[in-house]
């Protein structure tokens, strides 16, 4: 899906971003060239690959059904706490 304004992630996203303002929250989405205009808008919020969001976060939450997020390396998430929202883990 190229097109993010009817994903519920966009809203999560949203909501943890303003809820946490000193926080970065790293967006990973491999089918879109740029995020949606209100995430855009975060000072807080980057789009980034999923090895430097991985690498940086403490928290990863796995909120869509892409076969890249199947394909993470597990050992890449010793350590951090993984919300997996979509039973990618399994």
């Amino acid at each position: 899906m190229d097109d993010l304004r009817a994903s519920p992630a966009v809203d999560i996203v949203g909501a943890v971003a303003m809820a946490l303002p000193a926080v970065t929250v790293y967006v990973v989405e491999p089918h879109v060239r740029q995020l949606p205009r209100r995430l855009a808008e975060l000072p807080n919020v980057r789009s980034a690959g999923s090895a430097e969001a991985i690498k940086e976060a403490d928290i990863v939450a796995l909120l869509v059904n892409h076969d890249s997020f199947r394909a993470i390396n597990k050992t890449k998430l010793v350590g951090k706490v993984v919300y997996d929202t979509r039973g990618l883990r399994r």
